[in-house]
C-alpha cells in the first residue's frame, strides 16, 4: 500500500509539472509580434502547436487516472493524491504568482491576437 501511495504521490506531481510546463511554454510562444501571414494549416502544424497538443493530451490522461484512483474512495490514496499536487505545486509554481490566472491571461491574449488576425483579413 506504501508503494501505491508513493506512485500516487508521483503521479500528482507529474500532474502538476506538465500543467506547470503548458503554461510557461504557452506564455513563452506567445509573441504578440509575430506576423499574421501564417494560414491556419502553419500554425496547426507548427511544432509548438503539436508538442501543446501531445503535452495537453498526456496532462488529460494522467488527470482521468486520477481521478479513477480517486474514486476507489482509498482515503490513503486521495491524501497521496492530494498531497502530491500540493506538492507539486509548491515546488514548480516559485516563480508564478498564480499559475492558473496567469494561464487565462495568456489565452485571452492570443485568443485576442487571433481575433485581431482574422479581422485583418476580412
Amino acid at each position: 500500500m506504501m508503494l501505491t501511495c508513493v506512485l500516487v504521490f508521483t503521479i500528482s506531481v507529474i500532474y502538476e509539472s506538465l500543467r506547470m510546463l503548458r503554461v510557461r511554454l504557452l506564455r513563452k510562444t506567445s509573441d504578440p509580434s509575430s506576423s499574421g501571414n501564417e494560414t491556419y494549416f502553419n500554425r496547426l502544424l507548427n511544432c509548438t502547436h503539436v508538442l501543446q497538443s501531445i503535452l495537453h493530451f498526456i496532462q488529460i490522461f494522467t488527470g482521468y487516472i486520477l481521478m479513477l484512483i480517486v474514486m476507489t474512495y482509498n482515503v490513503w490514496l486521495i491524501l497521496a493524491a492530494v498531497l502530491g499536487a500540493g506538492f507539486g505545486y509548491f515546488i514548480l509554481s516559485t516563480n508564478d504568482s498564480n499559475a492558473s490566472s496567469t494561464e487565462d491571461e495568456t489565452k485571452f491574449k492570443l485568443l485576442r491576437k487571433v481575433s485581431k488576425r482574422s479581422q485583418v483579413e476580412h
